[in-house]
């Protein structure tokens, strides 16, 4: 028993062969930033807990070959139904999208930050995806990449969020650039199913490719928990043009954004797409300019009354 947090029976949900729960009253938290739930009722709540997504590494440029920037970690979740009391308030954080790296000319870029963790009192939390991986200046293809967040306390379901695409080969026009990789997602389509990483080179010199984010589960993928009913919608990750001076697109809800693209002849500095709300990694940038950010992480708590 944890009085101080509001649960006062076993923290484990109902037996498959039980009458499955159908929630009818939900709230969302949704702005980075720290609350408190106050439960109205006496019973199961279920909840759901997003980690922030990872920023996109900032671009490169100059006189030498790049790698580059690679795209930020999707965010973890974490999902329970928790017996609760009325009146006993749990504290609420939601954490914040990990800012994208700054780009730089002449000289290795900065990395993207990490995405924040999520929580719900101390039961339940999700951490956010790592940052990607900053443009290098004259460096050859890296391995590394920004790994997806971590869950703990979920008694349903703990989910890892997905990698970032990780740094790039060598530039795409004269030594002097290449394309952003895209961030990964959170894996919100099921628990039995692995959100995409972001997309990514394979091996140094690789030209004019688009590298896309990573995507929950593909465009409006819809969870479903316990009851059946569909808790909410994600989308598909960004997906840059090869071969286009554009900065990546962003990913759609919980996905991952596209990493920036640039031409053969008069390339142009770009950033990164944007990671999608609850949980998606920043694509990274192109030339001296800055990662994309992740996006902000997520919890909602649902009851019965």
């Amino acid at each position: 028993m944890n009085k101080g947090l509001g649960f006062f029976a076993s923290n484990t949900p109902a037996a498959p062969d039980e009458t499955p729960l159908v929630f009818n009253r939900k709230i969302e938290f949704v702005g980075a930033g720290s609350y408190t739930f106050t439960p109205a009722v006496t019973g199961p709540h279920r909840v759901i807990v997003v980690g922030a997504g990872g920023g996109g590494g900032g671009g490169v440029t100059g006189s030498a070959g790049k790698s580059a920037a690679g795209g930020g970690g999707g965010g973890a979740v974490a999902i329970g139904v928790y017996e609760m009391m009325r009146g006993a308030s749990v504290n609420v954080t939601v954490g914040a999208g990990g800012a994208g790296g700054n780009g730089a000319a002449n000289s290795d870029a900065s990395p993207g930050a990490a995405g924040g963790t999520s929580s719900f009192g101390a039961v339940c939390s999700a951490t956010g995806g790592g940052g990607g991986i900053r443009g290098g200046y004259s460096t050859g293809f890296p391995t590394s990449f920004a790994a997806g967040g971590d869950a703990i306390g979920g008694n349903v379901a703990n989910m890892p969020g997905s990698a970032g695409g990780g740094p790039g080969g060598f530039s795409v026009y004269s030594g002097n650039y290449a394309d952003g990789c895209g961030g990964g997602a959170a894996p919100i389509a099921s628990p039995c199913i692995t959100p995409s990483a972001g997309g990514q080179p394979s091996a140094n010199y690789q030209s004019g490719s688009a590298y896309g984010g990573g995507s929950p589960n593909g465009a409006g993928a819809a969870i479903t928990i316990a009851s059946g009913t569909g808790l909410m919608s994600f989308g598909a990750g960004g997906l840059g043009t090869a071969n286009t001076n554009a900065a990546g697109p962003a990913g759609g809800i919980g996905a991952g954004g596209g990493g920036a693209t640039v031409t053969t002849s008069s390339p142009a500095s770009n950033a990164g797409g944007a990671g999608g709300a609850r949980g998606g990694g920043g694509g990274g940038a192109t030339g001296n300019a800055t990662g994309g950010a992740g996006g902000v992480g997520y919890v909602s708590v649902e009851w019965i009354e």
